[in-house]
């Protein structure tokens, strides 16, 4: 908002100038989003062979995260973060997840490294390496998108945020992450979709059999 300085009270008393409330969370809504998320990640979607499809902790609240955000407020919610808050919880929810994911397949990859050897561990890096140089290619060169976008856009096709605050540091702009927001929820729900139905499909034909 740009005034002269004469006009400086008018405009803050009509606008507001408070630097808290543009950093502020209302934890009612996030509360309430997050609740709502979860009971639609345990509510079951039946499947053939007798199994059911539930969206999880982790693409329940993204589903519901995905519809609230687009409403940006319902009555007295407000379902938007602020930006700067926004900011602080990427970094804190990635610290807490690389260390969740660390804490956690730190005794898996010891026992991996153990029973299969460094084979294992390469071609888990030849697979991931291909993916993501296919990715680049097909998106920057076949396709004529911008660099920076197609680095986003590979970040989620991995739904990897670790590799999204590297492209970011690099690229230097908001392009990632706006590429990697629009993918990201699509490769997150799809994997979650087709790991369970193919194990539905597997469980069904065993019992066939």
């Amino acid at each position: 908002m740009l005034t002269s300085p004469p006009n400086f009270a008018a405009v803050s008393q009509f606008f507001g100038d408070s630097i808290r409330g543009t950093a502020e969370i209302n934890f009612g809504s996030v509360g309430l989003g997050m609740t709502l998320g979860v009971i639609l990640g345990l509510i079951p979607i039946p499947l053939p062979g007798g199994t059911a499809l539930r969206l999880g902790l982790a693409g329940g609240p993204l589903v519901v995260g995905l519809i609230l955000g687009h409403r940006e407020h319902t009555g007295p919610f407000t379902w938007v973060i602020p930006l700067s808050a926004n900011l602080a919880l990427r970094q804190i929810g990635l610290v807490l997840f690389q260390a969740g994911v660390g804490t956690r397949a730190g005794f898996g990859f010891v026992e991996t490294v153990h029973t299969s050897g460094v084979g294992m561990i390469l071609a888990g890096g030849l697979i991931t390496t291909g993916v993501a140089l296919a990715s680049l290619f097909v998106g920057h060169r076949l396709l004529k998108r911008p660099f920076e976008s197609v680095l986003g856009l590979t970040c989620a096709i991995h739904t990897e945020p670790a590799s999204l605050a590297f492209a970011s540091h690099i690229s230097r702009s908001g392009a990632p992450q706006s590429s990697y927001a629009q993918v990201f929820p699509v490769c997150t729900v799809a994997k979650i979709v087709l790991a369970q139905v193919a194990g539905g499909v597997a469980i069904g034909e065993r019992r066939d059999n």
